[in-house]
């Protein structure tokens, strides 16, 4: 039984060249992002001598034809059909519950990454508007497996779905003019990593040399729709114990004479 009760697929010519595959309301359930981010090794395992590229997008593919391999009547409805076959039998792989499983995709399992939560950026404000303590909130963070959406903003950048919805922040209300290179941060419903400094508006949690983009490789960025990414501490995050102070007791006094000679 899928869990895809409600979900709808629309596909269409926008360009001569190119589908636009959409994604419609899906059940709660469902990890669009890692959907997607199947859908698009779908159509490349059944189509691939056709494609020129398959573009994914928060909630849609943009599947590019070489313009000598176009049929548009049969290319339309083959991607419609792959589309709606994969969607119906993947639930069990693409459930926000279930263990995320790689099988017969091609991709890696999790990719973890350490971070540095040294540096103190948003972490406290974070924790406090959240109510948690720094320790606490590192270590909820960190247990979050994140499915990327896409690569964009800038060439590298992650946009990762998976946050839960008490980490929900608004932007910060005066975005820095220089946020570093590696920075995780939070915003709104999403977590992402800025692969180079540059200006932004996000939540600082904390930092990593992680290399994101890479122009000298074969494959630039180092992650595509549907990877799973899951943080841990570069180092043991040590809970901040508040030292117990000893109140001092007077001495007693017995006498107007030990009174008067405070």
């Amino acid at each position: 039984m899928t869990h895809l009760v409600k979900q709808k697929i629309v596909v269409q010519w926008v360009t001569p060249t190119t589908l636009h595959c959409e994604f419609g309301e899906l059940d709660c359930t469902v990890n669009k992002a890692l959907l997607i981010g199947r859908c698009r090794l779908y159509l490349y395992e059944h189509m691939a001598i056709k494609l020129a590229d398959i573009v994914p997008g928060f909630n849609e593919l943009l599947v590019q034809f070489i313009p000598s391999e176009i049929d548009y009547f049969a290319d339309l409805h083959q991607v419609e059909r792959l589309l709606k076959q994969y969607a119906m039998d993947s639930s069990a792989t693409t459930s926000n519950t279930a263990s995320v499983s790689t099988q017969g995709t091609g991709k890696r399992g999790i990719t973890h990454i350490p971070v540095d939560f040294g540096m103190d950026y948003d972490l406290v404000d974070v924790a406090q508007r959240l109510t948690l303590s720094r320790t606490d909130l590192i270590a909820q963070f960190c247990a979050i497996e994140f499915s990327v959406i896409l690569n964009g903003f800038m060439p590298g950048f992650i946009y990762l779905s998976g946050l839960p919805d008490k980490f929900h922040l608004p932007r910060l209300a005066t975005p820095r003019l220089k946020v570093p290179a590696g920075a995780v941060a939070i915003a709104d419903a999403y977590c992402g990593i800025y692969p180079q400094c540059s200006p932004g508006g996000w939540h600082i949690l904390g930092v990593t040399e992680h290399v994101l983009f890479d122009i000298e490789r074969s494959t630039p960025a180092s992650f595509v729709t549907g990877d799973i990414i899951q943080f841990y501490p570069l180092t043991p995050v040590m809970p901040v114990i508040t030292p117990i102070l000893t109140a001092k007791i007077a001495p007693k006094i017995t006498s107007s004479k030990e009174a008067s000679s405070d």
